[in-house]
């Protein structure tokens, strides 16, 4: 089984965030990304808000 990384905020580096949401993306030949699930995060410090992509 594969050890995967704590999330950590990419403003602060705080390991404290809140799950806001999940989605299935589809494939953007643009941009060169695979079809997948996108994930939201939120600092609970900061607030700042990011997404982590993850190709299906």
């Amino acid at each position: 089984m594969e050890v995967k990384p704590d999330k950590t905020c990419p403003k602060c580096a705080s390991t404290d965030y809140r799950f806001r949401g999940r989605k299935p993306v589809d494939a953007n030949e643009k941009k060169g990304l695979a079809a997948g699930t996108e994930t939201k995060y939120q600092c609970a410090i900061c607030g700042h808000q990011w997404k982590v992509r993850v190709a299906a």
